[in-house]
């Protein structure tokens, strides 16, 4: 099984940095984040929820936002997701990748009230 540090260390620059800097980024959004490995890839968990992943697709980085599938209220079993492509050779967009952690963190924060 692989882990999360095998996972980054596995791609040259500027892949890596990147990658080392968005999880950074992400694990210090809320001291409840906790990362993981799925799927081959790391995951983000918020508490019990599927917070978001970081996937490589060609030279890019894909973070994905996920809503976990427990949220939705037709009960379909499928999470959603919202994809952020992210080119590692310019700046981050961190306005729009904190807004979107901070809005799902929100909705999880919510539903943990309402059980």
């Amino acid at each position: 099984m692989i882990t999360t540090d095998q996972y980054y260390t596995k791609f040259e620059e500027p892949l890596k940095g990147a990658l080392l800097a968005l999880r950074t980024y992400i694990l210090h959004t809320d001291p409840a984040i906790r990362e993981g490995v799925r799927y081959k890839i790391p995951f983000f968990y918020y508490k019990e929820w599927r917070l978001a992943f970081l996937w490589v697709k060609k030279k890019n980085i894909i973070l994905g936002i996920i809503s976990d599938y427990r949220l939705c209220p037709d009960g379909s079993k499928k999470d959603g997701m919202r994809m952020i492509t992210i080119d590692p050779n310019e700046d981050f967009e961190i306005e729009i990748i904190s807004r979107e952690l901070d809005k799902q963190i929100a909705l999880y924060k919510e539903a943990s009230i309402q059980s």
